[in-house]
């Protein structure tokens, strides 16, 4: 089914990356810079990244910097709950508050770590900063902060079975329905939450997958379907994804931009996909997982490789002339989230 052999999973260029305060923001070509510092975000991310690591291969080193990204976690947030999301090189933040989206990804990783394989005492802290910042997620406005919310919510509910988390999802997910139902009502081939489509997509749709795993509510489903296969005719073109470009992305009845497509948008689609397909057992959605895996690899309009294997990390994203060759953050966060999802699919069908 792949077109391309799958690299094995390297951490080289993600520990390249990183210091003992947390993962940089960008890099210059291949070589951290520094002078970018550190976001709530990328640390957020690079925290899953590497308890997934950790369960799937028990090794300390990812377990070390799993304590890193937590640790910037617990530096950023503020007395309120809430999150600075942007920190200089000296360790100075640089905004009075970052944004929803920032927070609603602490949550998410903060809950993923009290539902990972990590020791004791990562998880006594990633529960304190979650449940310090849970109240601030219930009124987020940004629809895709809430999705990582739910993500959050999800998994501290496995470790937890709390009726009142439950509520909290479904309440956190009221704002999405609404917003879904408004969109879907107007046209019957536009089945989304807004009236565009922009950035990490596919988070809003694999929320209701989640939804329906803790209720068991047959209409969270049926979001998550119709959504899913919706935004599956917008990417998925001739067996090829072709993630939505970040120029002007798409108005509904306007033009869907081509470029520039980063790598946020491909991990987003596996990472759906793969829970699609655990939820449902539809095969297909397996196959759409390993396509959407191989526009890191040069299954994509560029016919260019956003893998760099003689460093380990993956470059920025493509543009009308080709690679952005610098490697920062989000691309190689993105990278090793989609690539470590590949190895859970191939296992679990084994």
């Amino acid at each position: 089914m792949l077109r391309k052999r799958i690299p094995e999973i390297r951490l080289d260029y993600f520990k390249k990356l990183t210091d003992d305060m947390g993962l940089f923001q960008f890099g210059k070509y291949s070589v951290p810079d520094r002078k970018s510092g550190y976001t709530t975000d990328d640390n957020a991310r690079a925290l899953i990244v590497a308890l997934k690591h950790h369960a799937m291969f028990n090794d300390q080193e990812s377990a070390d910097l799993a304590g890193i990204y937590l640790g910037f976690l617990h530096y950023a947030q503020k007395e309120n709950g809430r999150f600075h999301n942007l920190v200089d090189y000296r360790r100075n933040f640089l905004d009075e508050e970052g944004s929803e989206d920032a927070h609603g990804r602490a949550l998410w990783s903060c809950g993923f770590a009290l539902d990972s394989k990590i020791y004791g005492n990562i998880k006594k802290l990633a529960k304190e900063i979650f449940e310090k910042s849970i109240i601030a997620s219930l009124d987020f406005r940004s629809l895709r902060a809430r999705a990582y919310a739910i993500s959050g919510l999800y998994h501290y509910f496995k470790c937890f079975r709390s009726p009142d988390i439950m509520e909290k999802m479904i309440h956190i997910a009221r704002l999405l329905e609404e917003c879904y139902a408004k969109e879907s009502d107007k046209t019957r081939d536009w089945k989304w939450f807004e009236p565009y489509l922009t950035y990490d997509n596919a988070r809003l749709s694999k929320a209701f997958f989640y939804l329906y795993e803790v209720t068991a509510e047959e209409k969270y489903l049926r979001i998550g379907l119709q959504t899913l296969e919706f935004l599956t005719g917008m990417v998925l073109i001739d067996e090829k994804l072709v993630v939505i470009g970040q120029e002007e992305w798409y108005q509904r009845d306007g033009i869907k931009s081509v470029y520039d497509q980063q790598p946020i948008d491909a991990a987003a689609m596996v990472d759906l996909y793969v829970t699609a397909y655990r939820i449902t057992k539809d095969k297909r959605f397996r196959k759409m997982a390993l396509i959407s895996f191989e526009w890191f690899l040069g299954r994509n309009v560029q016919n260019a490789s956003l893998y760099d294997e003689n460093t380990s990390g993956c470059y920025d994203g493509l543009n009308p002339k080709g690679l952005n060759l610098n490697q920062g953050a989000e691309a190689i966060v993105s990278y090793l989230l989609a690539r470590l999802d590949i190895e859970e699919l191939k296992r679990r069908i084994k």
